[in-house]
């Protein structure tokens, strides 16, 4: 983690390196569209999930951004969860 000096006598802020190991490039990022067709659903379903906080997502004004690497996590997570509860 990276400390930044104190600004008028405040703790100094902390900045996280890159989660990844590198800066996000444009195929790390998805639509709503692309995440809809990895997960073969509707694009209405992965925004009604995204905006209910049950699949990773994060956004920028009024778009919807999905990582590619987030995404295949919670399908692998989600994958774990229904074989256990099976």
């Amino acid at each position: 983690m990276t400390q930044l000096g104190t600004a008028n006598g405040r703790a100094a802020a902390q900045i996280e390196p890159y989660r990844y190991g590198r800066p996000l490039t444009r195929a790390d990022v998805m639509t709503a569209d692309e995440a809809a067709e990895l997960l073969g659903v509707a694009r209405s379903t992965v925004m009604a999930w995204a905006k209910a906080g049950s699949i990773p997502s994060r956004r920028f004004g009024r778009a919807r951004r999905f990582i590619c690497q987030e995404l295949e996590s919670w399908m692998l997570d989600d994958e774990r969860t229904a074989r256990r509860a099976s």
